[in-house]
């Protein structure tokens, strides 16, 4: 059964637009966001408007700085990423700049109080040390399924559930299998050398689906009853229609719960990046 995530969805956009209104109100000014993009490709540009739009949404300012690789020397662009006077950052993927290692040489670079993403080295130090406790930012996608988790099982109904994670990336998988560990749930992470997943699928409670495959959940997958699935995948279908990666009949089955996709975790992580950047702006000013 596909849920309906509407209404934890406007309680959370409420709560932001109440924040940036305070924020507003105490500082005559509102959280901001640089967006920098050094790709010209028409999906990645998509994305950066969506971005600006959705800040729009919420009261939050944004600017985009569109860097052409090659004409701005990698050491200007991180200049310029240093000195932004925005209150979070975010790096747009694609990243066209050639033979660095991205993470240490870009990410690692940012102000840890502006890394909404929560993908630098310090955020992702105080996420693997403090778990879910700690004032620096989380990653978004990883957040907001960790945070509506904890909103449909209770503050305590997470404890001691069995978790399997499917999928192992830097973004989702790694971080969502430490902040449910933080919950004290029993996780055990999948991935793509895993032989059978159903061995470890039919006995978890809780099942994070994070690999970008459509139908890898299906009806030949072993599930326990009344198991949570959250969907994360993103994919199309034959009809090039936007799907995730557990096929219809599971979503649609009575004996699951499944967070649809469209409409699920994409909304959770946009809404997260909007929360962290509201932390953002508290965090750079004490």
């Amino acid at each position: 059964m596909y849920l309906d995530l509407t209404e934890y969805i406007s309680d959370l956009e409420e709560k932001i637009r109440n924040s940036v209104d305070d924020i507003k109100k105490s500082y005559n000014t509102v959280p901001s966001i640089a967006i920098f993009s050094t790709s010209t490709d028409v999906l990645a540009q998509k994305y950066v408007n969506a971005k600006v739009m959705k800040a729009m949404e919420y009261g939050i300012d944004s600017t985009v700085y569109r860097i052409n690789p090659d004409y701005m020397p990698l050491e200007e662009f991180l200049e310029k990423v240093k000195n932004c006077s925005e209150d979070g950052i975010i790096i747009q993927y694609p990243f066209c700049y050639k033979d660095i290692n991205f993470d240490e040489k870009i990410l690692d670079n940012i102000d840890y109080r502006k890394d909404i993403e929560g993908l630098g080295k310090e955020s992702c130090l105080a996420l693997y040390r403090y778990g879910n406790s700690h004032a620096h930012h989380l990653p978004c996608t990883a957040a907001g399924i960790a945070a509506y988790l904890k909103y449909y099982f209770g503050d305590e109904g997470l404890e001691n559930k069995n978790v399997a994670v499917i999928g192992r990336s830097k973004i989702i998988g790694k971080p969502i299998s430490h902040l449910l560990d933080s919950y004290n749930c029993t996780v055990t992470v999948c991935h793509s050398h895993t032989d059978d997943l159903s061995i470890y699928t039919e006995n978890a409670d809780i099942i994070v689906c994070a690999v970008g495959k459509q139908g890898i959940i299906n009806e030949n997958t072993r599930l326990k009853e009344n198991c949570f699935i959250v969907d994360v995948g993103i994919n199309r279908d034959d009809n090039g229609k936007i799907c995730g990666d557990v096929a219809r009949e599971i979503g649609e089955h009575p004996d699951y719960l499944v967070t649809p996709v469209p409409g699920g975790v994409g909304k959770l992580m946009v809404l997260r990046l909007m929360k962290n950047t509201v932390n953002a702006f508290k965090l750079i000013r004490g």
